[in-house]
């Protein structure tokens, strides 16, 4: 990987960092598979009217988007006082209804679109973030006592603007959208002449809000099964934005859907799952680093024969990994994605940042000194996270599982 100099600077900082994450043993129950999708009960896809140009969808009884009527800011159900509210209840009580919206969407969305990638990008919404939402309300019932949400309406807004206020500000879009009222979003849609960039500016946002919102989880949430969802959430829809990106320049461009990003842009500008431009890196290491994967960090452990969490599971036959390791192990990949997620996007945001000042000639050379360390600093921890759950590894296998590790990998030290 093609990363900046300033990798030369990690050393002294990997060797304070590198012990962080090594003493993570608690597994992640399961939701039980016996939950169903009661978030939508009897659900029918929401569909656009046959009008084209109408100004609000057909909004069928016990849809997805039932979930989703956040623009009227209801009174709540049930409501208790801020210091009794929990992180993780506010941010399951509003992913349950965002999730839904975003479900209505691709589902008035699906019959309409044209490329095949927005497609593909609908039918994951539906499948993907409808299993969340049977997981999300499991969560709220053990944690909780009910799986629906108590807070909604003013009260959910008010919560949100507390302990997560970035995601809070991004819930309404530029046009006066709200992101978790189902019939905004469906309606918006169907108004728009261009049903493929319609879908591609209604769901960056959309995304966009989820992701602040589980940023926030990953420091601020109680149980790691909340962290879990989480990380998930922002790996699968940064991954979604990049190519929502892709399409919308294409889009913008004329350029024929399906194309592929004009060459001119393809070395050049990167644009982060924020929006943010960053030419130092590949998109291939910008989207590695977002979906928490090892991207290269991990080098240095595996040449070394120090066995990493997943490629370890990957290889759980061969291994004979006994059910104890793989709950350990399993533990120790959720919780390196989540690390890796946080400290990848202080990474992004702060090379971003440093790239914006000096293309407008913002930054001195004494300020490029500790600019330069800074970014130094960030990508060490993002290192240690991935070698910090590679030296956990290395405990939870025998020596011999290590060895056989090795030679499946072809490690230098195999």
């Amino acid at each position: 990987m093609r990363f900046s100099r300033v990798r030369a600077l990690l050393a002294p900082c990997l060797i304070a960092l590198i012990a962080i994450a090594a003493a993570v043993t608690v597994a992640t129950p399961a939701t039980p598979a016996s939950l169903a999708r009661q978030a939508t009960p009897a659900a029918t896809p929401a569909i656009c009217p046959t009008n084209r140009l109408a100004s609000s969808p057909v909004a069928p009884s016990g849809s997805a988007h039932e979930m989703g009527d956040m623009g009227q800011h209801a009174t709540p159900a049930a409501h208790v006082s801020a210091h009794e509210i929990e992180f993780d209840q506010v941010y399951i009580d509003m992913m349950l209804p965002h999730h839904a919206s975003v479900i209505a969407l691709a589902e008035a969305a699906l019959p309409r679109l044209s490329d095949p990638r927005l497609r593909e990008i609908a039918l994951a919404v539906i499948a993907t973030q409808g299993v969340e939402i049977d997981e999300l309300r499991g969560l709220r019932r053990a944690f909780y006592g009910a799986p629906d949400p108590a807070l909604t309406g003013d009260a959910l807004m008010a919560e949100m603007a507390r302990v997560m206020p970035a995601a809070h500000d991004r819930m309404v879009t530029g046009d006066g959208v709200d992101l978790m009222d189902s019939d905004a979003l469906v309606a918006a849609f169907c108004s728009a002449p261009d049903a493929d960039l319609a879908f591609v500016e209604l769901t960056i946002p959309h995304h966009a809000s989820a992701i602040s919102a589980s940023e926030v989880a990953l420091g601020q949430a109680i149980y790691p099964e909340t962290r879990d969802i989480a990380a998930r959430v922002i790996a699968a829809q940064r991954a979604e934005t990049v190519t929502l990106e892709t399409i919308r320049a294409e889009l913008s461009a004329g350029a024929t859907p399906g194309a592929g990003t004009p060459a001119a842009d393809a070395h050049h500008d990167v644009t982060a799952s924020d929006g943010q431009v960053i030419r130092a890196l590949t998109p291939d290491e910008v989207a590695a680093i977002e979906r928490g994967d090892g991207a290269g960090y991990a080098r240095a452990a595996e040449a070394n024969g120090i066995p990493g969490p997943a490629h370890a599971l990957e290889f759980r036959a061969e291994l004979g990994l006994t059910s104890e390791q793989v709950a350990e192990l399993e533990a120790l990949r959720t919780t390196m994605r989540a690390g890796a997620i946080g400290a990848g996007t202080r990474f992004l945001a702060a090379q971003a940042a440093m790239e914006t000042d000096l293309r407008a000639g913002e930054i001195d050379r004494a300020d490029l000194v500790s600019r330069v360390a800074e970014l130094g600093r960030l990508e060490g921890e993002l290192a240690a996270v991935h070698l910090g759950a590679h030296l956990a590894t290395a405990t939870v296998l025998t020596p011999g599982q290590v060895t056989t590790y090795n030679q499946l990998r072809a490690n230098v030290a195999g």
